[in-house]
């Protein structure tokens, strides 16, 4: 499993561990809320039940104080707000059972206890509600008539009044107490406090005496059974009075105990909830942060690991895109002189189109392999030019047209005639892969090329009449080292060509299409915004001043300029044209000591812009290799020059190539002398593309050009190799 692999991996569990301890996190306070909400209504319950319990108590109390009341005074009054009040503790008690259950038993013995009270209440009531004997007397005296003139005679009644010592009215609590400590009895008192005198004729007739005497017995005997059992439902009343009272008593504390263990049973058992989801809580986040924090450190990790991997593949790419740009500047530099130089044999007569045919197409390769590397890189820019489209469009046909003849192919190619404003070499190394592609895969039939311009965008076109793709296989032809399994006997190439138009297609914000049939053939269409350029091409001979350390790309440059019309000088010139590295100096020396006169850099390495070029402060760009067409565009034309330079034969070059070479041979023993490994790496990049040209030895040559700016051991052995090269 490789790095990206397990950051997927880890991060997808971490994606995974934190979306379950979100849920359970969710899970749990909802359980939380519900535990707390629940807890609420059970405290708000059992308040309720200890607000009814105290209310209970208060009207047990006032019933009790009634009926003591009600025995002390024979008040009725009494006995009223006594009913009343246990028809409100009944419904205290059934309120109770319904909220409070488990006091039921004990609600249910109130009850009980209070009915037994209602009864012996009542019991007493009748007692004391029994005619007083002495009525009858009163209405059978009342009733007699005395006889007139009859003595009268005084007749001494006595009656019975029973008392009761009046006491002092005591609270509930009070009387609560004394059922558990009793004080003393209340004492019964009866006396004889009345005399009923009666006038009777003092020879009255005997019947009503003794009548009245007869009656009076009576009374008074049945009068005495009363009293005797008013004493004793008295003291019993008092007596269950006590009893139930105590009884009363003991239950309501037991129900007002009850309902305080309760509720503080309730607050328990809130607490210990609280208490357990407050260390679940803590240990469930300790633990979720905890493994977040292991994944955290294991992904840093990975990624550490990713960025020390990608820093040093960076590191293999950037030296690879070195080597690629070193070896394709040594090799640009002796094929641009070349193309040069058949460039000016043609413009002679001379039938060299083969040979510049030849030449192009092992640029275009090369070209292909520096863009392949700066696509990688994410190096490549755009470098805006002004260029003809017939000319490209021409241009690329003749490259291509041996090739197509060779091989029995109709080939077309056509264009509109405008110039525009974009970049020339990415726009041919388009037309140059998909040309390439096309004759590669054709083997009969025929090839068209047509590009054309609306006023806001090229269009480029490409028809072949080849073995076609697969229409399932139209998104693999854009990947690098790609090619189509049925089509591979006729491939010969890198692989590189799509995977490169698409590359350049996207940095030129363009859009490719692809319609092919197996058998039939393919069409390919880009579509690449540009407008059109202004057509000034400027006019009069120019003074201008040539450096570079290469005597013979000077002197191919020299050849060129004067070829349209311009004067070659080494002082007071008009323009300066200059290489960007010669050595100990450099092209932004040639731009300091300059003043106001403009410099036009040039170089063969891909990465440098026209852009870049601007901003540090030349007056323009010229790529290499460079032709006479991109000269004339950057200088214009003056007056054609009279004389000749093809007479000189290869002998001058060479000749110029020794002389440069033993002077370099110096520099190089004094590189070896003072130990300078920069100034011979210098050295030796000026000398290579000359020795690759020519034919020389040059392995050591591009060792040390392609170590610039790192020196590395036995750098001194590679120099004394070079400097046995017999020139």
């Amino acid at each position: 499993m490789n790095i990206e692999n397990k950051i997927r991996f880890k991060a997808a569990g971490l994606y995974i561990i934190t979306g379950i301890a979100v849920a359970v996190m969710v899970v749990f306070l909802y359980n939380m809320r519900s535990n707390i909400n629940s807890q609420r209504t059970e405290i708000e319950k059992q308040h309720q039940v200890l607000a009814l319990t105290n209310e209970l108590i208060y009207a047990v109390g006032e019933a009790q104080s009634s009926v003591s009341l009600f025995v002390s005074t024979h008040d009725t009054t009494y006995i009223n707000k006594f009913g009343k009040k246990l028809v409100s503790i009944n419904t205290l008690i059934d309120t109770l059972v319904v909220n409070e259950p488990i006091g039921k038993a004990k609600l249910q013995q109130i009850k009980i206890l209070l009915a037994r009270q209602t009864s012996e209440v009542a019991a007493l009531n009748r007692q004391l509600g029994n005619k007083n004997p002495l009525t009858l007397i009163s209405e059978r005296i009342r009733q007699y008539k005395p006889q007139p003139s009859t003595p009268s005679r005084v007749v001494t009644v006595k009656q019975d009044t029973v008392y009761k010592k009046p006491e002092k009215k005591k609270g509930f609590f009070k009387r609560l107490g004394e059922l558990f400590s009793p004080s003393k009895n209340t004492t019964m008192v009866i006396s004889n406090v009345r005399v009923d005198t009666v006038k009777v004729g003092a020879e009255a007739p005997a019947p009503i005496l003794t009548e009245v005497n007869d009656l009076a017995l009576i009374e008074g005997k049945r009068y005495e059974k009363t009293m005797k059992a008013i004493e004793q439902q008295v003291a019993r009343q008092i007596a269950s009075d006590r009893e139930i009272s105590t009884q009363i008593a003991g239950v309501l504390l037991d129900l007002h105990r009850q309902t305080l263990n309760s509720v503080l049973g309730t607050i328990d058992r809130s607490e210990k909830s609280i208490n357990r989801n407050y260390t679940l809580s803590v240990v469930g986040g300790i633990i979720a942060l905890g493994l977040i924090l292991a994944f955290i450190l294991l992904i840093i990790y990975d990624v550490n690991k990713g960025k020390e991997a990608r820093e040093r593949l960076r590191q293999v790419m950037e030296s690879r895109h070195k080597l690629l740009l070193s070896v394709s500047h040594d090799i640009k530099s002796p094929l641009g002189s070349i193309l040069g130089y058949l460039e000016l044999r043609r413009q002679q007569g001379e039938d060299i189109k083969s040979m510049q045919n030849s030449a192009r197409h092992i640029l275009a390769l090369l070209e292909n392999l520096l863009e392949f590397s700066s696509l990688e890189q994410g190096s490549l820019q755009v470098t805006s030019s002004t260029f003809s489209l017939a000319d490209l469009n021409e241009e690329t046909g003749q490259m291509f047209l041996p090739l197509a003849e060779k091989k029995g192919l109709q080939f077309s190619f056509d264009s509109d005639t405008v110039r525009l404003k974009s970049d020339l070499m990415k726009i041919k190394q388009i037309i140059i892969n998909l040309v390439s592609n096309a004759i590669k895969y054709t083997s009969e039939g025929s090839i068209s090329l047509h590009t054309t311009h609306n006023g806001y965008q090229l269009f480029i076109e490409v028809t072949d009449t080849g073995a076609g793709i697969p229409t399932d296989k139209l998104e693999e032809i854009y990947e690098p080292f790609s090619r189509v399994e049925s089509n591979n006997a006729l491939a010969h190439g890198t692989g590189l060509g799509l995977y490169v138009v698409k590359g350049l297609i996207d940095l030129l914000h363009g859009s490719i299409h692809v319609v092919s049939e197996v058998g039939k053939g393919t069409k390919v269409k880009v579509t690449i915004p540009c407008r059109e350029a202004e057509i000034r091409i400027k006019k009069g001979t120019k003074k201008i001043t040539v450096y570079d350390d290469d005597p013979v790309i000077a002197q191919m440059a020299c050849d060129m300029l004067t070829r349209l019309g311009h004067k070659i000088v080494e002082t007071d010139c008009d323009v300066i044209l200059t290489d960007m590295e010669m050595g100990e100096r450099t092209g932004l020396d040639i731009l300091a000591s300059a003043g106001n006169t403009p410099v036009v850099i040039m170089t063969g390495h891909s990465d440098f812009t026209a852009e870049k070029a601007t901003r540090l402060g030349f007056e323009s760009f010229l790529p290499k290799p460079f032709s006479l067409e991109s000269l004339r565009e950057i200088f214009g034309e003056g007056e054609p020059a009279t004389d000749s330079f093809l007479d000189d034969d290869d002998e001058e070059i060479k000749e110029m190539f020794r002389a440069s070479t033993v002077e370099n041979y110096k520099l190089l023993e004094e590189t070896l002398v003072n130990d300078d490994f920069d100034k011979a790496q210098a050295v030796c990049h000026k000398m290579l593309p000359m020795f690759v040209l020519l034919g020389y030895p040059s392995e050591a040559l591009r060792r040390m050009d392609a170590q610039r700016g790192k020196s590395y051991e036995g750098w001194q052995n590679d120099v004394k190799a070079i400097l046995d090269i017999k020139v």
